[in-house]
C-alpha cells in the first residue's frame, strides 16, 4: 500500500477522514475498482466507465439504492442485471459480463476480455461502473446504503 503524507493507497489524507469503515474507489485512469474495508483492501477488480461522450461523474458520492436483478434502461439500451448499487443520479456499479444462468437466461453484454484497459474509449458504458459478474457479487455482499464512493481520475 502507498503511505505518503499526501496519500493512502489511491485517497488523497483531504479525503481520509471521509473514507472509514468500507468504501468504494473507482480510478477512471487505471479503470480499475477498489473495495476497502477497515482500511484493508477487499477487492480490486477491472471495470469498464463511461464512454467520453457520456464520461462517468467524478467526486465523492454515497450509495442511495442497491437492488436487483432488474432491467436497466435508456436510450437504445434495456440490459438486464443482476445487481445495480447507484451512488449518483443514475449512475452505479453493475454487473455487465455476458453469461448465462443455470435456468438457461442469458444476459449481459461484454465478454471478460473488455474490462480494463481502453474499452471505455470506444465502448465504454453510459456513465456507470460495468464490472465482471463475480465481482459485483462480490461487491454487494460489503456494501450497503450510505457506502462512500470515490470516482477519480
Amino acid at each position: 500500500m502507498n503511505i505518503t503524507n499526501e496519500y493512502i493507497g489511491y485517497v488523497s489524507t483531504t479525503d481520509l477522514e471521509e473514507l472509514l469503515g468500507t468504501f468504494v474507489v473507482v480510478d477512471i485512469s487505471s479503470q480499475e475498482v477498489k473495495l476497502y474495508c477497515d482500511n484493508e483492501i477487499i477487492l480490486t477488480a477491472p471495470v469498464v466507465t463511461g464512454k467520453p461522450s457520456t464520461p462517468t461523474d467524478e467526486g465523492l458520492f454515497e450509495m442511495y439504492d442497491i437492488r436487483g436483478p432488474r432491467y436497466l434502461i435508456g436510450p437504445n439500451y434495456k440490459s438486464y442485471v443482476d445487481i445495480m448499487m447507484k451512488y449518483n443520479g443514475g449512475e452505479g456499479l453493475h454487473d455487465a459480463e455476458y453469461h448465462q444462468h443455470e435456468d438457461g437466461f442469458e444476459h449481459g453484454w461484454r465478454n471478460p476480455s473488455e474490462f480494463g484497459g481502453e474499452t471505455y474509449l470506444t465502448d465504454g458504458s453510459h456513465g456507470c461502473v460495468n464490472m465482471l459478474h463475480e465481482d459485483a457479487m462480490t461487491m454487494k455482499e460489503h456494501v450497503e446504503i450510505g457506502t462512500k464512493v470515490l470516482v477519480k481520475q
